[in-house]
């Protein structure tokens, strides 16, 4: 599944996912705009690091629409597209009912890592922004299951945070109208892989 992250205008962007098996959907505006890094790349490199099948991208890659995605109208017939679309919505929520509980850690996941990578790569306004969710993320963390805290560790947190500022610096140079594609491809998460 291709996943392209495109700046539609000054503090817009949009989502558009190209899937081989089922039809392509969109998120187009995204919400959460922000100029260092869109949320929606938080939870892609999150839930790919993580190996999460049931969060907002892996429930796209099963043919779902994370319900906020929608197929996009290109010019085909009104009564197939409302077809496909109400397909697409009903595979969506048992998508979403299947993956509730991973699709909850996902956003606890990209909250913490989010941080994280503020924390990080600190800039005057970056530092401004952790001071504000301190408070917010302590929370966020006490919620986690052992489990989940242990997947979320250190090694894993600094990579994830690598790969965010990686991105930040790709996207500071995305102009309107350009965009950065990106393969979803899940890794196996941290607990399940084998030491090299």
């Amino acid at each position: 599944m291709d996943v392209r992250f495109e700046r539609t205008g000054e503090r817009r962007y949009g989502v558009f996912v190209h899937r081989a098996m089922y039809p392509s959907v969109e998120m187009n505006p995204a919400p959460s705009y922000d100029e260092d890094l869109p949320h929606d790349f938080v939870h892609f490199v999150v839930e790919e690091e993580l190996g999460l099948t049931r969060g907002v991208f892996g429930q796209l890659a099963a043919g779902g629409d994370a319900g906020t995605f929608r197929i996009a109208d290109e010019g085909s017939g009104g009564r197939e597209v409302s077809r496909a679309r109400r397909k697409q919505q009903d595979r969506g929520r048992r998508l979403a009912e299947a993956g509730s509980k991973e699709a909850e850690f996902s956003e606890r996941a990209a909250t913490i890592c989010h941080y994280e990578w503020l924390k990080r790569f600190p800039t005057g306004e970056r530092l401004a922004e952790v001071r504000r969710l301190e408070g917010f993320v302590r929370k966020v963390r006490v919620g986690c299951s052992a489990t989940e805290s242990a997947s979320l560790s250190d090694p894993v947190v600094e990579r994830i945070a690598r790969r965010l500022e990686d991105l930040s610096e790709r996207w500071a140079n995305v102009g309107v109208g350009q965009s950065i594609t990106l393969q979803w491809s899940p890794h196996a998460p941290a607990s399940e892989r084998r030491s090299a």
